[in-house]
């Protein structure tokens, strides 16, 4: 059974909705403003990864997957660190 939609019913259905309109425009510029902020953080992190690989091949006898830091840093000598490790 369909119960017919009264005048009251739709006024109230309406009284919800505007105040959701009116904050869904300031909703929108709220996320324009962190996409922003976002796309922004995303293009940083893609300038830096310009200079990271990832190996997943055996390198000196040392299985990967390694990652590779290339251009970008001075490579400091890592074999102390790696005895103290073993």
């Amino acid at each position: 059974m369909r119960k017919k939609m009264t005048i009251h019913t739709f006024l109230a259905m309406a009284l919800l909705l505007v105040p959701m309109l009116v904050h869904s425009g300031e909703k929108k510029a709220d996320l324009a403003a962190k996409i922003q902020v976002l796309e922004a953080k995303v293009a940083d992190l893609e300038a830096k990864l310009q200079y990271v690989t990832i190996e997943n091949s055996e390198i000196n006898g040392l299985p990967g997957p390694h990652i590779i830091f290339t251009g970008a840093i001075t490579i400091i000598a890592i074999e102390p660190v790696l005895e103290c490790i073993v």
